[in-house]
């Protein structure tokens, strides 16, 4: 949920980075369809998950950046890659989202949000999966 205008920035910036590599790759349609299935799974999961825990609203485009992330990092998981001098590999950006969600979880223990966004990075490398079979 964002909580000031400044949180709501950062995320927007973030989500055009994700979505805007993505869409690159894949096309305009193809970045319709992971932000479609990213907000129905991490719906329907948070609100499976809010029966049982207690209800939470989940607001922002945070599902849909981790959706990304978990997409170019699954689609890029073997291509070699430099960040600050570390060689890594692309599917850094999917371990990169999970510290994310762990993060937000422990700063904001909402049950739901954790679910909705753990769906979203699985909705990103399920889509990619599912385009590459």
């Amino acid at each position: 949920m964002p909580r000031s205008a400044l949180s709501l920035i950062f995320d927007l910036l973030v989500l055009w980075f994700s979505l805007g590599a993505f869409e690159e790759r894949y096309g305009g349609r193809s970045t319709i369809l992971l932000v479609a299935l990213a907000t129905l799974l991490s719906g329907v999961l948070a609100t499976l998950v809010g029966l049982v825990t207690g209800p939470d609203i989940i607001l922002g485009p945070t599902v849909w950046f981790l959706a990304g992330w978990g997409a170019l990092g699954w689609s890029l998981r073997d291509a070699p890659m430099s960040l600050l001098g570390l060689n890594l590999r692309g599917v850094f950006y999917v371990w990169f989202a999970l510290v994310i969600v762990a993060l937000n979880f422990l700063t904001d223990p909402r049950v739901p949000t954790l679910f909705a966004e753990l769906a979203a990075i699985g909705a990103g490398v399920g889509f990619v999966a599912w385009t590459r079979r």
